[in-house]
């Protein structure tokens, strides 16, 4: 220790021993870093004795402000003081910090800026206290820092001069602090000593002491600012993207300054918001710790935050989501709780992907958002109501997404929240609501059963409310809710739940929205309920009839109670019902009823036409029958039990009923249950005797409401006439009790229409004939019902008619006209009768009396013979075909076959109505006539008539329908085959549909051998009309027209859907396939006719068949759904349309379908893409496109190759059709590829995926298909998906960037409009300037997205890509021809020194090249952008590059013949003083002298380039002595150029730098090369401005006169100059020989000799004489100036010779000078005095008070010369000479009307002619005497006459000379 404190001691002594600063300074730089040292030693007393003079040494260190300190060693310590190992380091190291910032601030900001990379270095690595003190060193040294200029070297280079790339510790160090620092608020000393225990938001105690306490700093407000905005802009260059955490803190300033440079920083540096660590730090900053003592974060910088974030993919932030989103939520600020929710709604589908993952935490997030929802308050709305609707929208919506991850276990309660929310929302809020619940309705068929049923009651309710007594906002809230309601009650419970299905019902009600009954209405159809809520796609079940019922007579009940709204719906409720018992007795059953689309209708016309559905629902009815249901409540007057049927039935007579007989209301609905009452009959004609029993008693209400009604619909009088008709005839009804019916139905004053007693009466005859009970009846009784039926036929009544027509048709079906039994003794006259009237009305084609007519065949016992003629009921349907009516045409088909068949024939088993096996067939078997009958209907369907061929093939098909079962039918089914073939022909749709028809019902008649043959005969009338005589007639052909040619517009002719449909069999591989399809694929027709929907329905059994079959033979499916996929995208619109239909009815699921046949739907299509025909080819290739729609791009990644090359075949197509089907598939795919590759982006693999797929799309783009194209949205899509892959997949791009680069930029040209070329090509055509056209091109260019792809690539190259991309882009610059293409080369090569200035310096020199090759481009743009491409890469090459560039611009600007040359000089060198300053300054000597010198250019365009660039960096007469041996050169070089405008611009120059020049700081360097390129610039003939070189040689020779005449070589030089002067002042131009001899008399005036002054006086004399002036003989005028009239004096012509002959005056008198010896040349004095005379006798001048006033001004200053002489010896004779011109002078200047201004000059005259003889010696002194006599008289005398006080004080000073 000793040794230490002497050791101290000493080092004390040495430095106050410094007795000034400089020794002071000398002995700090020794000893003060070792001194600090000591501070590490283990003993206490050493560290207060070094202490201690550290306090000394402060107090004279601030005393002496000129001493600096060892800033190098202190730094150097204070990172890592060498002290022996085990030491305490922090004091040292502190100490030494506190010396450097007190040393730091005695050096300049420029000595300060390399110590802030030193200070930074190797921060991260020093203990805590030590690293606080250099940070705030830091910081206070970036306060001095000045940041470079945006865009300038400095500014590119600033990071790589801070080095923070060589320690990334010490970067996130500073960042990590610098954030701290930005979150720092003012902190004040307390009590002297600043405050350790400080937090503040986002900041814990400990951030704000590293900040203050262990910085020894203190901040306030103003100081905070002021670092801040130093820190901003270090950040900016520094950090770049890496500084998103520190500014982001910076932008939520208070500060408006600090907050707005942050946010613009930002902005222009593009921060990356998918940077991991920027996020994560983030969200630890949002987080914070309260249990550190982290206070939260501010709510704006929460706010800006969460912006941040917001932007960030969610694969990024997504592992922090609910930290960010808890803090979000759970903030006080709406903005900040804003902001989070709009963070859930971004973040929804990743919650999606890990809903797993976050299910507790999307919990607690729903908890906190509901919580949020219920605080708010009416007031907190009304403070900014529109903000705090949105806000509150954007809750709910991010709710309904995050309880869509919920636990099943909270959903329930939420849901019922949002539900009340609904209720009581604000108008605005409800479609949010509605939408956020509708999204959450799937998860609600995931409920416990329990669950299920409470919020299915609760639903309920809302149906169950009377909206009548509602406000509209509560109509309006409630209908929301009902919505809602079905939509829940649809996802939660199956279709088979019966109360579901009512509650759909309910809904369903006219009273609701249009989207409540939509929504309802799908929940009562199978095929829409299926597809929207059957998730597991399992078989669907319906409701049971029993339960159904159950259900509804329940909701009755509450009807009645007044708690349902059932009454609008009760009608829907009833025909849901009868749909339910028709499924329920088909299920598991193959019939036509499929739950599809047209579910609806095929079940309506199943149950009204076709047997088996028919037969079904009888056995259900008869099984139902058979269950009894116990409620006594709803059964009708019965003490038995009755079943679900019976209930139900009754149900439906009550809605029919409404009132009873007392008045009571029986009925839900208000309206007549008009439909209900249909399906009554259609159930009760199907129904078993017990239940008709049990109806019995119903019928008097029936005709009670019968007979209220006034108007009655025919279909409801025809129900309720077979409801009786049914009920009536059964044995419950006894005999008494029809007759009285009968006798009431019969009696005119019955209170029933007639009409009605009339379809009574027909019903209830015909049944009781059935049932064998005619006979209870009288004949008369049967004699008054046939009379009126008669009277009723002739009626002109056409309800009564129609009334009258349908009893003869029931009567007759069913035997009571004949011939089994007699009725009555006048049957046959009544017969008769009938048929006279009904042969009248099937003449007038009346559909009902044909039908009619053809019962009434029946009547009549069947002719068994008759040859080959037809009967009169046959020949009479037989001459209908004539009608255009197509139901008329089915009617009277349907009526052959009655008359050919009778009862055997399938159509007359639907009218069966009385399930009974004890009912009576009444009409005989007849079936002889249907051979001869079908005999007729073949030859009409062989006519040529079209009428006849139509109802022909309809009847055909009739019969056939039938009657196939009849074995002459099958017998001719070949023939019935061929004419069925031949209306595949026909034009006619339906007739086609018919015949396609048909030949599928033939098909199936057929056993296996005739199946065969037809198949045969099918096949050879499409393919080979020639090989049968059968089909050589009429047959169809592969070539036959269908339509007219041009109907279908597919440009090769008219196409046959048949044909297609055969080939697609035939492809298959069983061509007997085509009697399905052509069931499938045409029957819309069928549908659309209300009698031919009975053939459609047979369809729908092909179509069962057909499925059977592709579920059962895999084989057989993998054949024809890739070829039937193919053919549904043909280009014939008749064949697509078929084809779809094939598709729909075999594949029910097609994304399914598609997915398990991909690999050879795929095979297929690529395999057709190149069959001969174009149809094919079309096809394939539309289909192709959607095919790779339904699966991922990994499905046919291996394909993809034959992908690419048949769609570019397709793209060559011969075919236009084809071909642009092939440009929309390339587009598709190429579409495809760039989705695919941003999905693989953050795949592991997905880098060679990427790479694979841009090598097979890139040249897509940039070829004939792509950017290249010739159609304008072919070009435009390549041109965005090049953007969109340069702008998402730029990493993966950068092996195709050269490739890529060079061809966008020459494609620039070609994807211009042609109009812009030809437009800038004839611009003078439009009042348009070329360059004006060029100028908004290049601004195009700059605003493309081409231009914008070629930007991103360059951002991304690299130095290994270089290698290729430079000579890539070489070439393509070189190559390219078209303005925007090189245009887009110089923006290239500027974008690349710009953003990668670093890379591109080893190929400045070559590219700068480039750009100076490019710059001689014959466009001036072009020439312009390479000049700025070129300053740009300036910055980046070698001098002797920039070098050989500045000669190029010289040479540019010297040796052109062309002003465009020297305008593009300009240009370029005024760029490189702007874009590359750096360089500029390095090299001003190559650069500025051209300036200086072309900015004396005439040319405005050139010169002012060079003067800008002049004055902007440099200026004044320094310049140009800087640079003066420089211009000096360049002009020698040039003086004597060809150009005399160079010769000019070069002697401007000179002449200005000789004119600035003085020697006041010595004789300039190269003074003599000045002299020497102006003496060379004189040399040759006069041009235009050389007066301006001799002037400005006259000028330097005056100026540097004592170097002229004390240099060695001075007179020699001054000999050349003076013969030089001389030269010049002889030249024959006289416009040059004006100037040239005034600078020869300066030249004299300075430099005076006596050859000198003859040669003067020579040229001058001339000049002075009148000889000179005199005007050549082509004057305009003459001037005699004796005899002239005029005043000649004021003429512009004399005017001009007066001032030029003054001119030559004056220089005469400034040549005039004394030698230093008073020696004056005689002759110039004596010329000088002699021509002073002459000007006033001049003949050819007329003098003014010009050359009076000059005339005494050169008196005055030739004898001022003498002024410096105290004597002056003169001859007598230069004596006189003056007198004599002082008495010329007074002559003119004394006159009257001379001016007060002459009279003063010749007194000033007078005056120095005094002075001047005062010191003169003459010989005659006597004349002397008279001389100044004469003059002191003549003074004298103008005072006497002026009497002027001007002129007394003027007089009396000359007189006192």
């Amino acid at each position: 220790m000793e040794a230490e404190l002497s050791l101290i001691n000493k080092v004390e002594l040495r430095i106050a021993l410094a007795d000034s600063d400089s020794k002071f300074e000398h002995s700090l730089k020794v000893y003060l870093a070792p001194l600090l040292l000591k501070l590490a030693s283990p003993h206490q007393a050493v560290k207060n004795e070094v202490l201690k003079i550290i306090r000394h040494l402060t107090t004279r260190f601030n005393a002496s402000p000129g001493v600096k300190l060892p800033l190098e060693s202190l730094l150097s310590q204070a990172k890592a003081p060498q002290v022996a190992s085990g030491s305490e380091t922090v004091l040292v190291q502190m100490y030494s910090l506190v010396m450097f910032s007190k040393g730091i601030d005695r050096i300049t900001d420029a000595e300060k800026l390399p110590y802030i990379p030193e200070l930074a270095r190797g921060i991260s690595s020093i203990n805590n206290v030590a690293a606080a003190r250099l940070f705030e060193v830091l910081c206070k040294t970036i306060v001095a820092w000045t940041p470079p200029e945006r865009g300038t070297d400095h500014a590119a280079e600033f990071r790589g001069f801070l080095r923070l790339d060589d320690i990334p510790e010490d970067e996130a160090f500073l960042i990590a602090k610098l954030t701290n620092f930005m979150l720092l608020n003012p902190v004040l000393p307390r009590d002297g000593s600043i405050p350790r225990d400080i937090s503040f938001p986002g900041l814990a105690a400990s951030d704000v002491a590293f900040l203050t306490y262990d910085a020894g700093v203190t901040f306030d407000s103003k100081t905070l600012t002021t670092y801040r905005k130093k820190l901003i802009p270090f950040l900016e260059y520094g950090f770049r993207k890496k500084a998103a955490l520190p500014l982001l803190v910076a932008s939520a300033d208070s500060t408006y300054l600090i907050a707005e440079a942050a946010t613009a920083a930002m902005k222009r540096l593009t921060l990356d918001h998918n940077d991991l660590g920027t996020v994560r730090a983030l969200v630890v900053l949002l987080s914070g710790d309260p249990a550190k003592g982290i206070p939260p974060l501010k709510a704006s910088l929460e706010e800006k935050i969460l912006g941040f974030l917001e932007k960030s993919d969610l694969d990024i932030v997504g592992q922090f989501l609910p930290t960010i989103l808890s803090i979000g939520l759970e903030s006080d600020s709406p903005r900040v709780r804003r902001a989070a929710v709009s963070i859930i709604r971004k973040s929804s589908s990743m919650l999606t992907d890990r809903s797993g993952e976050l299910l507790g935490y999307c919990d607690d997030l729903a908890s906190q958002l509901r919580a949020n929802l219920e605080s708010e308050t009416d007031s907190q709305k009304s403070i900014d109501y529109g903000a705090a609707i949105t806000y509150r929208k954007h809750q709910f919506e991010a709710l309904g997404l995050l309880l869509r991850h919920c636990s099943p276990g909270v959903l329930f309660d939420y849901i019922q929240f949002m539900f009340r929310c609904l209720l009581s929302e604000d108008t605005d809020m409800k479609l949010t609501l509605q939408d956020a619940l509708s999204s959450l309705a799937e998860k609600a068929g995931g409920f416990p059963s329990e669950h299920k049923a409470r919020l299915a009651e609760a639903l309920e309710t809302y149906l169950r409310y009377d909206l009548a007594e509602s406000t509209k906002s509560k109509d309006e809230s409630y209908q929301s809710a009902r919505y809602l309601a079905v939509k829940y009650i649809n996802s939660m419970f199956p279709f088979s739940d019966a109360r579901a299905r009512l509650v759909c019902i309910l809904a369903a009600s006219s009273k609701n929205r249009p989207d409540t009954v939509e929504e309802a209405t799908k929940g009562l159809h199978p095929y829409w309920f299926n597809l929207r809520y059957n998730q597991s796609k399992s078989e669907l079940v319906f409701p049971s009839f029993k339960s159904m019922v159950s259900v509804l007579l329940a909701e009755r009940e509450l009807f009645f109670k007044g708690a349902t709204t059932l009454e609008g719906s009760m009608e829907l409720a009833i025909s849901f019902s009868v749909q339910c018992l028709v499924m329920q007795a088909v299920a598991g059953k193959s019939t036509v009823i499929v739950k599809d689309e047209q579910w609806e209708t095929r079940l309506k016309s199943g149950l009204e036409l076709d047997n088996d559905v028919i037969q079904l629902v009888i056995e259900s009815l008869k099984e139902l029958s058979t269950n009894i249901d116990g409620d006594d409540d709803v059964a009708m007057d019965s003490d038995d039990q009755p079943s679900s049927l019976d209930l139900f039935l009754g149900l439906i007579l009550k809605e029919y009923i409404g009132k009873s007989k007392d008045g009571s209301i029986v009925a839900v609905s208000s309206v007549s249950g008009s439909t209900s009452i249909k399906d009554f009959a259609r159930l009760l004609s199907l129904s078993p005797t017990s239940t008709c029993s049990y109806l019995v008693k119903e019928i008097p209400n029936i005709l009670f409401a019968l007979r209220r009604d006034q108007f009655v619909p025919e279909d409801v009088i025809t129900a309720v006439g077979q409801s009786i008709g049914i009920l009536a005839s059964c044995p419950e009804y006894d005999n008494l009790e029809v007759i009285e019916l009968v006798r009431t139905l019969v009696d005119p004053a019955s209170s029933l229409e007639n009409a009605c007693s009339l379809y009574i009466l027909g019903y209830v005859l015909s049944r009781l004939a059935v049932r064998g009970r005619s006979d209870i009846l009288t004949p008369d009784l049967y004699d008054n019902v046939f009379e009126n039926l008669i009277q009723a036929l002739a009626s002109s009544s056409n309800s009564l008619q129609n009334a009258a027509l349908e009893t003869v048709s029931q009567l007759a079906k069913f035997g009571v006209l004949g011939p089994q039994i007699t009725v009555t003794s006048n049957i046959s006259d009544h017969r008769i009768k009938i048929k006279e009237s009904l042969k009248l009305l099937v003449k007038k084609l009346n559909e009902k009396a044909t039908l009619a007519w053809a019962y009434l065949a029946l009547s009549e016992n069947e002719q068994l013979e008759g040859g080959d003629e037809l009967t009169e009921f046959e020949q009479a349907v037989y001459d209908g075909h004539n009608s255009k009516q197509t139901e008329y045409l089915f009617a009277s088909g349907e009526a052959l076959t009655i008359i050919a068949a009778g009862w055997d024939s399938s159509l007359m088993k639907r009218y069966v109505d009385i399930q009974d096996p004890t009912i009576k067939q009444l009409v005989p078997k007849r079936h002889a006539r249907l051979s001869l009958i079908l005999k007729f209907v073949l030859q009409a369907c062989s006519q040529t008539k079209p009428s006849l061929r139509k109802a022909g093939c309809i009847w055909l098909l009739s019969l056939v329908q039938y009657c196939g079962h009849f074995p002459v039918v099958s017998a001719s089914s070949s023939e019935i085959h061929v004419a069925f073939m031949r209306f595949l022909a026909d034009r006619d749709e339906l007739v086609q549909e018919s015949a396609s028809r048909g030949l599928s019902i033939v098909y199936e008649l057929g056993d296996t051998e005739l199946k065969d043959t037809l198949v045969h005969e099918l096949l050879t009338s499409f393919t080979d009309s020639n090989k049968t005589s059968l089909l050589s007639s009429g047959s169809v052909t592969g070539d036959t027209r269908l339509f007219d040619p041009g109907v279908l517009k597919t440009n090769d002719g008219s196409v046959s859907t048949y044909k297609d449909i055969l080939s697609l069999a035939s492809e298959v591989g069983d061509p007997s396939l085509v009697y399905k399809f052509m069931s499938l694929a045409q029957n819309s027709a069928l549908w659309s006719s209300r009698k031919g929907i009975a053939f459609g329905l047979g369809s729908i059994l092909s179509k069962s068949k057909l499925t059977d079959l592709l579920s059962s033979n895999s084989n057989f499916a993998n054949k024809l759904i890739p070829k039937l996929f193919r053919y549904t995208y043909d280009p014939s619109p008749t064949v697509q349309r078929s084809m779809n239909d094939i598709w729909t009815a075999l594949v029910p699921n097609p994304s399914e379908v598609i997915s398990n046949n991909f690999d050879l739907m795929l095979e297929e299509l690529l395999s057709s893409m190149g069959n001969r025909d174009w149809r094919v080819r079309q096809a394939s290739t539309v289909a192709l496109k959607d095919l790779l729609g339904y699966v991922i791009m990994n499905r046919y990644e291996s394909f993809l190759e034959r992908i690419w090359s048949m769609s570019f075949r397709a793209m060559d197509d011969i075919k236009e059709s084809v071909r642009k089907e092939g440009q929309a598939l390339a587009r598709s795919l190429a579409s495809t590829m760039v989705n695919f590759m941003a999905s693989q982006k953050n795949n592991t693999d997905s880098e060679e995926k990427i790479h694979n797929a841009l090598s097979k799309l890139i040249p897509l783009l940039l070829g004939p298909n792509g950017v290249q194209s010739e159609a304008e949205e072919v070009r435009n899509f390549g041109l965005k998906t090049l953007v969109t892959i340069c702008s998402k997949f730029s990493s993966s791009l950068k092996p195709f960037i050269p490739k890529l680069a060079g061809e966008m930029i020459t494609l620039m040209s070609t994807v211009e409009p042609q109009v812009i070329n030809y437009l800038a090509l004839n611009a003078d055509k439009y009042n348009l300037t070329a360059s004006h056209i060029d100028t908004h091109r290049m601004q195009a260019i700059g605003h493309s997205p081409m231009m914008e792809a070629l930007e991103m690539m360059i951002g991304d190259l690299d130095a290994e890509i270089l290698v290729q991309f430079v000579p890539a882009l070489q070439s393509s610059i070189s190559k390219c021809v078209g303005l925007p293409s090189k245009i887009a080369g110089s923006r290239v090569l500027v974008s690349m020194v710009l953003k990668n200035p670093y890379i591109v310096k080893p190929y400045g020199d070559l590219l700068l090249k480039l750009c100076i090759n490019q710059m001689k481009d014959r466009n001036d743009t072009v020439a312009s952008s390479y000049a700025m491409a070129a300053a740009y890469w300036c910055r980046v090459s070698s001098i002797d590059a920039v070098a050989k560039y500045s000669k190029v611009l010289r040479k540019l600007y010297f040796v052109s013949d062309n002003d465009r040359n020297r305008e593009i000089s300009a240009v370029a060198n005024e760029f490189v003083s702007k874009y590359s300053g750096d360089m500029f300054s390095s090299m001003a000597s190559e650069f500025l002298p051209l300036a200086f010198i072309a900015k004396h250019d005439p040319l405005e365009s050139v010169r002012d380039p060079f003067e800008r660039e002049w004055s902007n960096t440099t200026g004044g007469v320094g310049a140009i002595k800087l640079y003066l041996g420089e211009i000096s050169l360049i002009i020698s070089d040039h003086i004597m150029s060809s150009n005399f405008q160079i010769r000019q611009v070069c002697a401007k120059s000179i002449a200005e730098a000789a004119n600035k020049l003085d020697n006041t700081s010595g004789v300039p360097k190269y003074v003599h090369s000045l002299f020497s390129v102006l003496i060379q610039a004189c040399q040759g003939r006069s041009w235009k401005g050389k007066e301006t070189v001799i002037d400005s040689l006259v000028s330097l020779s005056i100026k540097f006169e004592k170097y002229i005449e004390t240099e060695a070589d001075g007179h020699v030089l001054l000999d050349k100059i003076s013969d030089t002067v001389i030269a010049e002042a002889k030249r024959r131009n006289r416009d040059y020989q004006r100037e040239s001899i005034k600078s020869f008399g300066r030249f004299l005036g300075v430099f005076p000799s006596a050859g000198r002054t003859n040669e003067y006086i020579s040229i001058l004399s001339g000049m002075l004489e009148d000889e000179y002036y005199v005007e050549s003989d082509d004057e305009d005028e003459d001037m005699d100036f004796k005899s002239s009239k005029k005043d000649v004096s004021a003429s512009r012509r004399n005017l001009h010779r007066e001032e030029e002959r003054l001119g030559f005056m004056a220089n005469l008198i400034q040549a005039f000078s004394l030698d230093e010896y008073g020696d004056f040349s005689p002759a110039l004095f004596d010329l000088a005095l002699d021509r002073i005379v002459a000007l006033f006798s001049s003949e050819v001048i007329k003098t003014t008070w010009r050359t009076d006033l000059a005339a005494s001004g050169y008196l005055i200053s030739l004898l001022d010369k003498f002024k410096k002489l105290e004597s002056v010896s003169l001859t007598d004779d230069q004596l006189t000479r003056l007198e004599r011109t002082w008495i010329r002078v007074a002559e003119e200047c004394t006159r009257e009307e001379s001016t007060q201004n002459v009279n003063v000059q010749f007194i000033n005259a007078c005056g120095s002619i005094l002075t001047f003889l005062k010191k003169t010696v003459v010989t005659d002194e006597e004349f002397k005497s008279r001389f100044d006599e004469a003059i002191k008289l003549k003074l004298q005398e103008i005072r006497t006459r002026e009497n002027n006080s001007v002129l007394d004080v003027r007089i009396k000073k000359a007189l006192q000379a």
